[in-house]
């Protein structure tokens, strides 16, 4: 839109990477500047076995008109992730301008092979405007069954990442908070 929303041009799906396609489950999120970003499913077939289906973080920088190939944030992550959903710090806090990404990790991860079978939460940020990302960090506890993140900033800078924990017994909604940008 260029008319404060009350029209509206579609200029089709976020590209996929080259070697594979978008899959989906986007979250969308834009910064102080302007730039948009756009977290979703990323098939890559060219990606090392068992991280192929991934995390994708594209930016657009002239308001969605184009996107820049996808960045994947966690690439020691094997398995499915789902539900990638992200936040952009807009404080005028020295954290200003990260990134922040959390998903659904579906199976078991290697970041925690002596644990029982779970679904956890994974985290990540960038502190470059999305040119690169973080190792992911598990923020649910070991053993939990996960569903659903959702990272966001409070007006200090703090980050918060809220998810549902189905198992064990009994069901809770869970909050973590970082003070110092996750």
């Amino acid at each position: 839109s260029t008319d404060g929303g009350l029209t509206f041009t579609d200029l089709g799906p976020i590209p996929g990477p080259l070697t594979g396609s978008n899959g989906g489950d986007p979250g969308l999120a834009v910064d102080r500047l302007g730039n948009f970003y756009v977290s979703g499913l990323a098939l890559d077939s060219l990606r090392p076995p068992g991280t192929q289906s991934t995390i994708g973080i594209w930016k657009s920088t002239n308001s969605g008109l184009s996107w820049s190939a996808p960045v994947y944030p966690s690439p020691g992550v094997t398995g499915f992730s789902d539900k990638p959903f992200i936040a952009v710090d807009t404080t005028q806090t020295r954290t200003s301008g990260n990134v922040y990404v959390s998903w659904t990790q579906l199976e078991p991860s290697p970041l925690t092979p002596d644990l029982p079978p779970q679904i956890p939460i994974f985290f990540s940020r960038s502190t470059n405007g999305g040119t690169s990302f973080s190792p992911a960090i598990q923020i649910s506890q070991p053993g939990d069954s996960c569903q659903g993140s959702e990272p966001a900033v409070g007006p200090g800078g703090e980050v918060y990442v809220t998810w549902m924990r189905a198992a064990p017994s009994p069901a809770a909604i869970f909050v973590a908070k970082s003070l110092d940008g996750g």
